[in-house]
């Protein structure tokens, strides 16, 4: 069986993301969203307009959370279909908690657990291995 594990691919954006032309300077977004569209056509997937690169910090730490209450599944999948397919800020802690509303987690201990950086330790054993 295949297990997800979190991965900070850009740890150094700013809590409150990058526009991808900074991110990406010379690539046509425009070509990048027909190419990506043309892709998850065969699937059903629309991807959305993707202007920035959040910080996804939280979110990993919220998928760890989610991992504990066996809902890691219905996490990665929701967060991913927030940014791809929705348009939504997934570095934003109130994006994750209504997220994390919606596959039912008990919202008020997930921000106890991102206000205190609970899984941030487990994050980074998993980057150094």
């Amino acid at each position: 069986m295949d297990e997800w594990i979190g991965y900070e691919l850009h740890p150094e954006t700013p809590a409150e993301g990058i526009p991808l032309e900074r991110l990406l300077p010379g690539v046509d977004a425009g070509k990048m969203l027909q190419d990506l569209r043309r892709a998850g056509e065969p699937y059903g997937i629309n991807f959305a307009q993707i202007r920035f690169l959040p910080n996804t910090r939280l979110a990993l730490e919220a998928s760890e959370y989610a991992r504990e209450k066996g809902k890691f599944a219905e996490m990665h999948t929701r967060l991913f279909q927030a940014y791809f397919l929705e348009e939504r800020n997934i570095g934003e802690r109130q994006t994750i908690l209504r997220i994390g509303r919606e596959i039912g987690l008990d919202e008020r201990e997930l921000d106890y657990h991102l206000v205190n950086n609970t899984y941030s330790a487990r994050l980074q054993e998993i980057g150094r291995a």
